[in-house]
């Protein structure tokens, strides 16, 4: 029997080798990014053909910036996610860790 695991905080466990559904993914993709806003960006998980993206923007310096990841089911926590897309918002834009 394959062994069962949490997928991301107040999920049902699942086979691991399940994918996340549409669904599931864009649940995960909304629960980071309150974990997102709560870090000082403003965001929202959104669900179009298919694709499930995480989008994250905020204004530095004057400037109003903006980042796009595609969730894939690759990370499966919610924190994790944010944290990975405020790292990746923070290299595109090649600016210093963000302090809300």
């Amino acid at each position: 029997m394959t062994p069962l695991f949490e997928r991301h905080s107040g999920s049902p466990t699942q086979r691991a080798n399940e994918p996340m559904s549409s669904s599931e993914l864009l649940k995960l993709a909304g629960d980071a990014a309150e974990f997102l806003e709560s870090m000082g960006f403003t965001s929202v998980g959104r669900l179009k053909d298919g694709l499930v993206t995480l989008s994250a923007w905020r204004v530095v310096g004057g400037r109003h910036l903006t980042h796009v990841h595609v969730v894939d089911g690759s990370i499966t926590s919610s924190q994790v996610l944010a944290q990975t897309c405020a790292a990746e918002f923070r290299v595109q834009h090649r600016i210093a860790p963000l302090m809300p």
